[in-house]
């Protein structure tokens, strides 16, 4: 994790749920309302941690993952860490009481969103830049997520929580970084664990190219 002191409240931005396999990203979409909902209702409405609780997703170098905000006036960055992870334990449970009209809902309106673009002009110029940006050149990616986001099913979400989100789960990966005030710094002394320059590689692009590897020989 990262620690920061800069401000008079607290923060706390976890990263959980990355992946590579795009099999498994059609999931986190669909877990993100689902999640957004929860974990507001709990953490902001019940648990009055603070103004801010946001949940959405992100996606660095093909990783893909869940990202959860909570900034508080009334308890440090720990605290909040040890809510979001008893908030996550209960969430499963919010999986398996959904029901099935509402998820429908949720992932036919997302599927509509995924292949509502190309509207304007610079819009579609920034969607294939990005696709060349990234060496992935997938020019038909919003219609065929589009078409495996109908394919989710409760089975595919509790199994992509299982593994990717649940404490324990055999893919989870997490990062959480935390934001102490000034007026309550963290206690004890600060570590800095720097990462190597090859902690996130990158991947082959679309044309064969080992990129990792060339970086190597260089």
């Amino acid at each position: 994790g990262h620690v920061h002191v800069l401000s008079e409240r607290t923060a706390l931005r976890t990263r959980v749920a990355s992946s590579r396999p795009p099999s498994t990203c059609k999931c986190v979409s669909p877990s993100l309302p689902l999640s957004f909902k929860a974990v507001y209702a709990e953490l902001r409405t019940k648990q009055q941690l603070g103004y801010i609780v946001q949940c959405g997703s992100t996606e660095a170098d093909g990783v893909r993952g869940l990202v959860f905000i909570v900034q508080s006036s009334v308890q440090p960055p720990p605290e909040l860490e040890a809510r979001l992870e008893a908030f996550l334990r209960l969430f499963r449970g919010t999986l398996l009481l959904t029901s099935d009209e509402e998820l429908d809902t949720y992932r036919e309106s997302l599927a509509a969103q995924m292949q509502d673009v190309d509207q304007r002009a610079d819009g579609q110029a920034s969607r294939l830049w990005a696709e060349v940006a990234t060496r992935r050149y997938d020019f038909g990616r919003p219609w065929r997520s589009s078409k495996r986001m109908r394919r989710v099913t409760r089975d595919g979400l509790i199994g992509f929580y299982d593994k990717y989100i649940a404490a324990g789960g055999a893919g989870r990966c997490r990062l959480s970084t935390q934001i102490f005030s000034q007026r309550s710094p963290p206690k004890g002394p600060l570590r800095d664990d720097p990462l190597p320059d090859a902690f996130f590689p990158p991947t082959a692009d679309g044309f064969g190219v080992d990129w990792a590897a060339d970086r190597a020989v260089v």
